[in-house]
């Protein structure tokens, strides 16, 4: 069992489309996701990577680069992460979460953050299980 997470083509926007549109449980549209989609593939502070195990693509994570100024350096936080429910609890995510984590720290960096919706209970004990600690709060307002 092994995994390799390979960087993001234009070809892989059908399958990202995919994955997304299941994570957020709706169907978002495809001319705005491609856009940004596109666009994000060429930024130095993006990084989208299909995760594929030695079958398939099972899903896909994405990394962005935070600059804010109460941190000395540039955070990494991971806006999505997906994989394909038939290929969870295999020990797949934990893999991902580690080969980040080398990404990340041959980028220098030395943090990572990220939110969850309050409804995927299930990914909240998965982070804390990688070692992900409880030390923020996250609060929205639809205007």
């Amino acid at each position: 069992m092994d995994i390799r997470l390979k960087k993001c083509s234009a070809n892989d926007l059908g399958s990202v489309f995919k994955f997304i549109c299941t994570l957020e449980s709706e169907d978002l549209d495809i001319s705005a996701f491609s856009k940004k989609f596109i666009n994000h593939l060429n930024r130095e502070d993006i990084f989208y990577f299909m995760i594929q195990n030695e079958k398939c693509s099972i899903g896909f994570i994405s990394i962005h680069l935070q600059h804010v100024l109460h941190h000395n350096e540039p955070v990494a936080e991971i806006q999505e992460f997906f994989i394909s429910e038939e290929w969870r609890n295999m020990g797949y995510g934990k893999m991902v979460i580690n080969q980040i984590k080398e990404i990340i720290t041959e980028m220098g960096l030395c943090q990572i953050e990220l939110s969850t919706n309050k409804k995927r209970t299930a990914a909240f004990e998965f982070y804390k299980s990688c070692c992900f600690k409880d030390t923020h709060h996250k609060l929205t307002m639809i205007i």
